[in-house]
């Protein structure tokens, strides 16, 4: 009877977070099934840059109003600072599909270049406004400009990863790649919960996170490693035969476990914000999943360990 009781409680919030997670990664495949099949101008990547600027700026928007509860922070500008980073580094998308050709291989910023500028310009921006705000006796002067450069360079400078990865090779395998370290971040992040919630039983982070356990975590890492492995080194050689190969089974697994264990800190890093402004999630817009950097807490910081296992030949 206990057992039915709490089921009945769990399944309407299960519900409602199937319900978003479907309609979000139907959302998603649409546009990255376009990307592959129908290039938009004939430019690999076009197709997903309004949807890295959702979630980017969507990102940079709820960090900040949950910042502003604490330290009074101008939101908008932290959101279009993140956007123009992600601009930016979308430069080649953009000329490929404005000239017809591709970025030229010559140019001394190259394609990652682009992160480094555009994150540079976005902290000068920020302390431009912090000193043409600056009043004598203005409270919170510093936490102000250290969060106004911080939100854009963590929101944009590692959601232009993405766009890093879209451009880091063959348009058909990199973009595997991409959907490959999206898909091992998230069946961890969805094992550590199942996990979490059957045989859960040493707090993780009681302090920060009070539902994560211990064994929840190994439930996560272990089932990321297996479907990396699966992917990288199973599904993608089968769909691709000319894929380079890895440097062999362990590659993948060691991807697979960087991915688990940085995503988790990404997503204690937003519990810690979360926990220290006293909300419960980042926003309203997902049902069931709370806002959007309650998606991309974990999906941020892995997009760098994911471009560079590509470039390590891990994958």
């Amino acid at each position: 009877m206990e057992l039915t009781t709490n089921f009945g409680r769990f399944n309407p919030l299960l519900g409602r977070r199937l319900f978003s997670a479907a309609i979000l990664i139907g959302s998603v495949l649409f546009v990255i099934c376009m990307d592959a099949w129908r290039p938009l101008l004939q430019s690999p990547g076009l197709w997903l840059v309004p949807v890295m600027a959702f979630f980017v700026g969507g990102t940079a928007w709820e960090f900040s109003q949950l910042v502003n509860r604490q330290v009074a922070i101008p939101a908008v500008l932290a959101t279009a600072l993140s956007l123009m980073i992600v601009g930016l580094v979308s430069i080649p998308i953009f000329y490929q599909a404005f000239y017809g050709r591709p970025y030229p291989a010559a140019c001394p910023i190259g394609r990652m270049g682009w992160i480094g500028i555009g994150s540079v310009a976005a902290c000068g921006i920020a302390s431009l406004a912090t000193i043409r705000s600056y009043s004598i006796g203005l409270p919170q002067t510093i936490e102000r400009w250290a969060f106004l450069t911080l939100i854009p360079v963590y929101a944009g400078g590692l959601g232009a990863f993405w766009v890093a990865i879209r451009l880091s090779g063959d348009p058909k395998i990199s973009l595997m790649m991409l959907v490959g370290i999206t898909a091992v971040t998230k069946v961890t992040d969805a094992a550590a919960y199942f996990t979490g919630k059957s045989f859960g039983r040493t707090k993780l982070c009681p302090s920060i996170s009070p539902g994560k356990t211990i064994e929840g975590a190994l439930g996560g890492l272990i089932a990321g490693m297996i479907v990396a492995w699966l992917y990288f080194q199973c599904f993608v050689p089968w769909i691709e035969p000319s894929v380079p190969k890895n440097v062999g089974w362990w590659g993948p697994v060691l991807v697979g476990l960087l991915l688990g264990l940085v995503g988790m800190v990404g997503d204690l890093i937003e519990s810690v914000v979360k926990r220290s402004v006293g909300a419960k999630d980042s926003g309203n817009l997902l049902p069931g999943l709370g806002g959007i950097w309650d998606v991309t807490d974990s999906l941020l910081p892995t997009t760098v360990v994911g471009y560079l296992g590509i470039v390590a030949h891990w994958i």
